[in-house]
């Protein structure tokens, strides 16, 4: 069960209402504090619209119920270390997790909301 309470999206953008449902329960199925936009898009992109689930991440931001953060994957698809509050601070080079260092690319970019 997720520890987000998304009530304050709720309440302040109604129009949003189903889609933070949907979004709630989905996060309730999988108890993530770390969401991924390409998860997000991936899991219910056939079901909300590109613009509901972009309304939905701005009022995230907007109503700080979670934090921008950038991360770093492997060429296997792994997470490694780095978490970058900013799309520039992210370095060139990365170790994955056998400690092999690996050029950083965009596809190794993900942008991830760390709920607070």
């Amino acid at each position: 069960m997720s520890s987000v309470s998304l009530d304050p999206i709720r309440e302040s953008r109604p129009e949003l209402l189903r889609t933070t449902n949907r979004i709630d329960s989905w996060l309730n199925d999988r108890a993530i504090t770390l969401l991924q936009t390409r998860q997000l898009v991936r899991d219910l992109g056939s079901e909300l619209s590109g613009n509901e689930i972009s309304e939905f991440l701005r009022a995230l931001r907007e109503l700080e119920l979670a934090k921008v953060t950038y991360r770093v994957i492997d060429n296997s698809g792994k997470f490694t270390g780095t978490e970058c509050d900013f799309y520039d601070e992210i370095p060139e080079f990365d170790e994955d997790r056998k400690g092999n260092p690996f050029e950083v690319k965009r596809d190794n970019i993900i942008q991830v909301y760390r709920f607070e």
